[in-house]
């Protein structure tokens, strides 16, 4: 499989300017000026490194036009690269271009310096593991400029071994990228590269039948307290009592027992390497990345740079698209709201590097689209380096994401939405920014007319009704710098994020629903009745629904109309013939199990009967599992269900439980239980064997 369709070469002429030297294996049929300014940014000669990341194919002057000779005497991994470079041009697929530009003092010529830049085009969204090679391979055209040099890095990337590369499901990436687990899905690799090695007693749990012989007798569920569990007339069991008993009764059962091994890599990446100038460099593939996420990017940085704690952290007049909470936004939040809503984004960087410029477009992209799990089309519209040579590009793209060094930008408020200054931290809304019209407004209105007749015959503290009290926004923003001061990693950061959009999506497909009498967004919305789950995100009461409406109305009028909302649509209706877990709405309730207020039993018992019947097969388990990541409490909802009054909520939480653990990945998350819930879990396993049930 080829892995690049075409590496570029480009240098800075005195006579000529920028100027693109080389395309292997032929030329892309793009403005090969446009290409070299890209490859080459303002600026540069103040530096001695830079890196530019752009694309192709995402825009009609920006597209690979010219076919590539598949058959012309090449080398095996170049045939094959332009066999997939053939098909790039027919599919209009996107390719993702990263650029390294160097300027070296000479002062036998003029200008005392020689600058050269050279580009790889790529299938693959995480384009940095490409950064090792290119600063060899640039090194190399310094001494040798020819094509040779050009196609010697081409063939050498083609020639990257990908064969045994596991590839996840889009559910079994969004299970890996938030667990810190380096072994999770190890049984997808290769098995030689997995080294075994003893489990931690403490951490070691057997699944399959269970005699009550290995455990001490307990208290039964009805009056199990904290008390009598731990009373001085209950014998102590330490980890390795717990697992000693584990492994007797599984021997005496002869039942499989899920063994932990360690990986000698990480299973978040798969590791191989690149045979280069006699040099085998080592790659590292990430394997929890989506499409829409492209290349190494932080957005602990992005939040960093536009600060809540700047002193006028936006200018210009209030947009009820972006300022949804008020004068009082966050800049991050205006910026996540102009992402969702298709505004014409600006990020400045007046005397930064291109890279950094280009690395927080790219986070930007990343907290519109949730990590690109949630929201998508933001590749289509993102440039994150671009200049004044494709301004004019910029102007055909609707809602468009560019990054930028030119100050001009600045000067010209009508090429923008809002702009954002990476140096001062702050965002313009820019004065020419198009406003809703009224019979949006009064839409609006009448839509939230019917929420307040449903609380006006209550007696309610009028500063109830004021949505700045627990506003969403804000408490988001909360919850992100308390994880910041508390040294929490990127990951957890982008996971809150995702987790913010995935509501206001269900949010959004309930108020179409509202409007229209139906909804192709989500799951359709309705309350629990005897016989009949749940569906659809459902509100803690009409109070606090009517101050979300009141929220997150504005932007979701507003984000219904774009393209990403018909992608989201598609993406809704493909998935509801492909998932594994149908007829139920899990998300609906697993959320009632972790945040349900006045849960009645029938509710309970129905919801715990239905996933032990539902979930079975491996994509099952998995697709529940995206469900209990590791930093909400994991499989806490479930194991609670062990602790329920009634017996029949008891059996199908272990049964739930049985069939998670069958697998070697539920095994992982069964792990993660605290000792209280394991034992209870165990016990109850080895009664409910004991019983015949």
């Amino acid at each position: 499989m080829a892995h690049v369709a075409y590496v570029l070469a480009a240098e800075f002429d005195i006579d000529e300017g920028a100027t693109l030297r080389h395309q292997i294996p032929c030329e892309t049929g793009t403005d090969a000026s446009l290409l070299a300014e890209l490859m080459l940014p303002e600026g540069v000669h103040n530096r001695t490194e830079d890196w530019t990341i752009f694309y192709l194919n995402q825009n009609p002057a920006l597209s690979v036009r010219s076919p590539v000779p598949e058959s012309n005497g090449f080398t095996t991994s170049r045939a094959n690269g332009a066999a997939q470079a053939n098909e790039a041009v027919k599919s209009d697929k996107v390719l993702y271009v990263i650029s390294l530009v160097k300027v070296k003092k000479d002062d036998t010529v003029r200008r005392g310096g020689i600058t050269k830049a050279v580009a790889i085009c790529t299938y693959h969204p995480f384009i940095q593991i490409y950064k090792p090679i290119l600063l060899l391979a640039l090194e190399d055209y310094f001494k040798d400029s020819t094509s040779t040099c050009v196609e010697r890095l081409y063939e050498a990337l083609n020639e990257m071994d990908l064969s045994q590369c596991p590839v996840l499901s889009p559910s079994e990436r969004l299970v890996l990228r938030v667990s810190d687990r380096a072994d999770l899905f190890e049984d997808r690799f290769p098995a030689d590269t997995l080294v075994a090695t003893p489990s931690r007693p403490d951490m070691e749990l057997q699944s399959g039948p269970h005699d009550e012989d290995d455990f001490p007798k307990t208290p039964t569920m009805n009056n199990l307290t904290p008390g009598n569990l731990w009373s001085e007339r209950r014998p102590t069991i330490t980890p390795a009592d717990f697992a000693a008993r584990s492994a007797s009764h599984a021997q005496r059962h002869s039942t499989p027992a899920y063994k932990s091994s360690r990986r000698s890599r990480d299973t978040h990446f798969y590791e191989t390497s690149v045979r280069y100038a006699e040099f085998d460099l080592p790659v590292r593939i990430p394997l929890a990345t989506f499409p829409e996420e492209v290349g190494d990017y932080s957005m602990i940085d992005l939040i960093k740079t536009f600060p809540q704690s700047a002193a006028t952290p936006h200018i210009g007049q209030l947009h009820p698209h972006l300022h949804t909470s008020g004068a009082s936004t966050p800049p991050i939040i205006i910026l996540l709201n102009a992402l969702i809503t298709e505004k014409r984004i600006v990020i400045l960087g007046k005397t930064q590097s291109a890279s950094q410029v280009a690395n927080l477009v790219l986070a930007a992209c990343a907290l519109g689209s949730g990590g690109g799990a949630i929201l998508q089309g933001f590749v289509r519209r993102a440039f994150p380096f671009a200049n004044l040579g494709i301004q004019s590009v910029l102007e055909t793209v609707p809602g468009y994401i560019a990054g930028v060094t030119n100050s001009v930008f600045e000067i010209h408020a009508d090429w923008w939405d809002i702009l954002c200054d990476i140096e001062t931290g702050k965002i313009t809304v820019s004065k020419n920014i198009g406003y809703p019209p009224a019979s949006a407004t009064n839409a609006l209105s009448a839509s939230t007319s019917s929420a307040h007749a449903n609380v006006a015959t209550k007696e309610v503290d009028k500063r109830d009704l004021d949505p700045r009290l627990d506003h969403p926004d804000l408490l988001l923003m909360e919850e992100v710098s308390a994880s910041l001061q508390g040294h929490h990693g990127e990951m957890a950061i982008r996971a809150r994020f995702a987790e913010f959009l995935h509501r206001f999506v269900r949010l959004a497909a309930r108020q179409e629903e509202e409007a229209s009498g139906k909804t192709t967004l989500s799951f359709p919305c309705y309350a629990y009745t005897r016989n009949r789950l749940g569906s659809g995100v459902l509100p803690v009461d009409d109070l606090t629904w009517l101050k979300e409406k009141i929220v997150h109305a504005p932007r979701i009028q507003a984000w219904l109309s774009t393209y990403a909302c018909g992608l989201v649509r598609e993406d809704f209706l493909q998935k509801a013939q492909t998932r594994a877990l149908r007829g139920l709405d899990p998300a609906h309730q697993i959320a009632r199990l972790r945040y349900g207020r006045q849960v009645s039993l029938s509710e309970i018992e129905d919801i715990f009967a239905t996933l032990s019947q539902s979930v079975k097969s491996y994509d099952q388990v998995i697709e529940l599992l995206v469900l209990l990541p590791v930093h909400l409490g994991g499989l806490g909802p479930v194991a609670l269900g062990l602790f329920h009054p009634q017996r029949t909520v008891r059996q199908y939480a272990v049964a739930l439980l049985d069939a998670i653990g069958q697998y070697t990945t539920g095994a992982k998350f069964l792990q993660g239980l605290n000792l209280y819930h394991r034992l209870a879990y165990e016990r109850l396993a080895a009664e409910r064997v004991q019983n015949g049930t």
